[in-house]
């Protein structure tokens, strides 16, 4: 793989991690990039279930449209988590025995990509797109606990808690704990409307004012909702110089996530 100056170093990673998109759980599910991208540069998804070719080739065709793939890089889990792959899955047995699947082959790829010419300019210049095969609450609690940082926003969408019998069916619970410690709750939170509601819902998701919420249709699932949020409990976490504003088709709403229910036909 090309080796270029886009590489993370350790001394680098800080700042990227706290401008991030983190997504638990992602499976393939290129929705945060999609609506976010005008507004973050950096996504870092944490799945245990995705091997690696999978990842590549999707990434390599189709990509990201408006962007062109300028270079792929292995991450170390020395970079990333400040010990080697053994010992960050030693550290984090607690997490390992709740996945239904045994976790094999661990790896960090960081995709670069560029602006192409002609794409629109509300695109940022470069996307970071960061995959790590992992466990979510064990790559969270390495890359944002260990420096005492919390990402931008965080995604969850349907994280398939409990799916195919006692697939680690604590994972909301958990994660909402994990979301609360260190550096607090990230400032943005993205979801579906079936986690808003659901049986995956955490309590954390109430603290959240809707800023916007856009039309989505997940693979294998019926059309819904995304919602975007702004943390407000007690007073807004501010971690980002400038604030989001995002055109999606709120249509007024405001208020906070546990409030709102679409109509039928909206």
């Amino acid at each position: 793989m090309e080796n270029t100056n886009t590489e993370i170093k350790s001394e680098t990673l800080p700042t990227m991690l706290r401008e991030s998109v983190f997504y638990p759980c992602c499976y393939t599910d290129g929705a945060p990039i999609k609506h976010l991208d005008t507004h973050f540069s950096c996504f870092i998804y944490a799945d245990y279930a995705v091997e690696r070719n999978k990842i590549e080739t999707i990434v390599n065709r189709p990509g990201l449209s408006g962007y062109t793939l300028d270079s792929t890089v292995e991450i170390p889990a020395e970079t990333l988590f400040g010990v080697d792959w053994y010992t960050f899955m030693q550290q984090n047995r607690d997490c390992l025995r709740k996945v239904r699947d045994e976790w094999k082959a661990p790896y960090a790829l960081h995709f670069h990509f560029v602006r192409k010419a002609g794409a629109p300019k509300l695109c940022k210049p470069a996307i970071d797109f960061i995959y790590i095969k992992a466990e979510a609450i064990a790559a969270y609690r390495g890359l944002y606990h260990r420096l005492g940082i919390a990402p931008a926003c965080v995604t969850y969408i349907q994280p398939g808690a409990g799916l195919g019998g006692g697939n680690y069916g604590d994972f909301p619970a958990h994660f909402d704990r994990a979301l609360r410690m260190e550096a607090g709750p990230p400032r943005y939170l993205l979801l579906d409307e079936v986690t808003a509601y659901g049986g995956a819902y955490m309590p954390l998701i109430a603290e959240y004012n809707l800023l916007a919420h856009w039309r989505y249709r997940p693979e294998g699932f019926d059309s819904g909702y995304l919602y975007f949020g702004e943390y407000v409990k007690d007073q807004p976490v501010a971690r980002r110089t400038d604030s989001v504003e995002l055109h999606g088709e709120n249509n007024g709403l405001s208020g906070k996530f546990c409030n709102h229910r679409l109509p039928e036909g909206f």
